[in-house]
């Protein structure tokens, strides 16, 4: 015989309430984890890298609640989380299902994970060896590292060259790879045995990439070939404007010890009509200007010109 539901009186199989009075709860598995500033999870045995604390609390919610939920409030709400290595904080996931409100607890600890902990020591994986270390490559280096949590445990510097060491090999190429596609960089690499496992006995290699910065950038002329190339872009293949016809060229970034770099001049255009004309600086004579990029100009116009076998070509 069945029984009676407390609340509404229905007869019931099973359970205290019927499905209609029943209180809806939430099923989730406990929830533990570690986390490192350098925006790393440990979980389930292993460290995993995450973009903040909303993503990672909505992948939580994911892996963790059985049900489909909504999250209202993640771990972003805990300001203090992140600041501070050896914090333990038993923290909440606010959830919403068909309009009601549940909390997910889950206990967080902040430690360092084995990237960080080798921060300042000798340690390291592989060394990027800058060469023509250019103060705007150098920035650049700096604000990826910042970016992309890059630690680089050591920098040598000595006259244009560098040398980074890195803690993580794996963090080195696609950093290499950004310097010779954004400063036509040439690239080098090699590996050193640098010791073995002893539970895999499988050998561990330490990584060097030889980066050679050319003197040129964009926006700059170098000589090609007995012709003046306007830098366009840079990359395994230099693109650019052969200033004597005007069209497109390219050259290979292997080939850019042997370029030279044009010298700039700034000056005002002295006349427009008959002819494009400037004021030569080293001669104080007009000269005619030729304009192969289809620069806008007029009179008294602030330029830059290079000038190649004493032809003068507008650039900017």
């Amino acid at each position: 015989m069945g029984k009676f539901c407390p609340k509404c009186g229905k007869i019931i199989n099973s359970g205290l309430f019927c499905d209609g009075c029943n209180p809806e709860t939430i099923d989730f598995k406990p929830i533990s984890i570690k986390l490192s500033p350098s925006g790393k999870v440990f979980i389930q045995g292993k460290w995993t890298n995450f973009n903040n604390l909303r993503t990672l609390s909505e992948w939580l919610v994911k892996k963790f609640v059985k049900q489909k939920v909504i999250l209202n409030e993640g771990l972003e709400v805990y300001e203090e989380l992140l600041e501070k290595a050896g914090l333990k904080k038993d923290c909440e996931l606010i959830i919403e299902s068909n309009g009601k409100v549940f909390k997910v607890p889950i206990n967080v600890e902040i430690t360092l994970s084995p990237d960080v902990a080798k921060v300042g020591s000798t340690y390291f994986e592989g060394i990027l060896q800058l060469r023509n270390a250019r103060p705007d490559v150098k920035e650049y280096i700096k604000n990826y590292a910042s970016k992309h949590k890059v630690f680089i445990n050591k920098v040598v510097e000595k006259d244009k060259d560098v040398d980074y060491f890195f803690v993580r090999k794996r963090q080195l190429q696609p950093l290499a790879l950004k310097l010779m596609r954004n400063f036509g960089a040439t690239l080098d690499n090699n590996a050193q045995l640098f010791s073995r496992n002893r539970l895999t006995s499988r050998d561990i290699f330490r990584v060097n990439v030889l980066v050679s910065i050319p003197d040129f950038t964009l926006g700059d002329v170098v000589e090609v070939e007995d012709h003046p190339f306007f830098v366009k872009e840079t990359n395994k293949i230099v693109t650019g404007i052969n200033l004597i016809t005007g069209k497109k060229s390219t050259f290979r970034n292997e080939d850019a010890s042997d370029v030279k770099v044009l010298r700039k001049y700034k000056s005002k255009i002295m006349t427009v009509r008959p002819e494009l004309q400037v004021m030569d600086q080293e001669s104080y004579q007009l000269i005619d200007l030729k304009n192969p990029l289809n620069i806008e100009t007029s009179q008294d116009q602030n330029i830059v010109f290079v000038k190649h076998k004493n032809i003068a070509y507008l650039i900017k």
